[in-house]
């Protein structure tokens, strides 16, 4: 496990309530903020942007400690999390791990038992190969694939995240077969491509964009319904692959928070989408905005959570 720290110290806001009386709530000591996968990966970037809009424009009146809870696809950090059961001054970044590990039955935690606070983005995976790789193409790369079952090596974050549901999803569309090599984060898969140790990695755009600027990889397809502004990428169905998926990406609170501490996370959290430092960082990262809050985002994972139990059971992930 690793953990590192982002502190950024404010000046306390004078007009928020200093405790809970009066039904009101805000921190009263440094915030711990959970990420579920390595330093450097898509997830990190993002709890680290929205610590540091939280502080800087003085939403959050504290320091957020960011800490990298990594393993387990999620689960390390997520079961940590419970532990922290009725405790505010802890929250967690998730991604579509948050959903798919226990929709696949790999972990004993589930969505509910949460405080769901905000959806607050969404993003899509690009596939990628190295610059010196042969395969030029989408559809060169699923030739070679049905040319040779199994001996392409796609790498990617752990298995249930969703580098690893683009990789069953392209063997179940195209009829092929690519084994999967999971990492704990989209950097160490990208070292990996890089170092020749796999041949395709799918990862999210902002992780993969400078080697792709570089011309150290090479992009053959991303998994949006349309092209995304910025990446001159084509989508997988634009080249016959009936492919699509993309994930949410939020923060939530553990098990057991009062209405009032509630009310302040989501409060918070709305208040971050709706900077000029958070924007800045979607379209940085090719991120589309994708707003819930409170119930509204409670129903949206309820409908994430039907899609991916959905999907598990059609690729025989989700055993009984």
């Amino acid at each position: 496990m690793i953990i590192t720290a982002l502190v950024v110290t404010t000046a306390a806001c004078a007009s928020r309530p200093a405790s809970d009386q009066g039904g009101s709530w805000q921190p009263r000591q440094d915030v711990h903020l959970i990420i579920h996968a390595s330093a450097g990966g898509a997830t990190d970037l993002m709890a680290r942007t929205a610590a540091k809009a939280l502080t800087e424009q003085k939403i959050v009146a504290r320091s957020i400690l960011a800490e990298n809870r990594e393993g387990g696809s999620g689960a390390v950090a997520y079961t940590y999390l419970r532990g922290q059961s009725g405790n505010a001054h802890y929250i967690a970044a998730y991604s579509g791990t948050y959903m798919s590990t226990p929709a696949g039955r790999q972990a004993d935690y589930h969505y509910t038992s949460y405080s769901n606070y905000s959806v607050v983005a969404e993003d899509a995976s690009v596939l990628v190969v190295s610059a010196a790789s042969p395969y030029r193409t989408l559809q060169e790369l699923v030739r070679a694939a049905k040319a040779r079952p199994g001996a392409i090596r796609y790498g990617g974050t752990q298995t249930g995240g969703a580098d690893s549901i683009v990789h069953h999803l392209l063997q179940l569309k195209t009829g092929t077969k690519l084994a999967y090599v999971p990492f704990d984060g989209g950097s160490e898969a990208s070292a990996a491509l890089l170092g020749d140790n796999v041949d395709v990695i799918s990862s999210n755009p902002s992780e993969i964009k400078s080697l792709i600027d570089g011309g150290r990889i090479r992009p053959l397809a991303v998994s949006s319904a349309d092209r995304i502004a910025g990446l001159d990428i084509p989508t997988f169905r634009a080249q016959g692959v009936d492919l699509v998926s993309t994930q949410a990406r939020g923060f939530i609170g553990p098990p057991q928070v009062t209405a009032a501490q509630r009310a302040y996370w989501e409060a918070a959290l709305t208040q971050m989408t709706k900077t000029e430092q958070w924007r800045a960082y979607l379209r940085a990262n090719f991120l589309q905005p994708a707003v819930h809050i409170g119930a509204d985002a409670q129903r949206y994972l309820d409908r994430e959570w039907q899609k991916y139990v959905s999907l598990f059971q059609e690729l025989g992930l989700r055993p009984k």
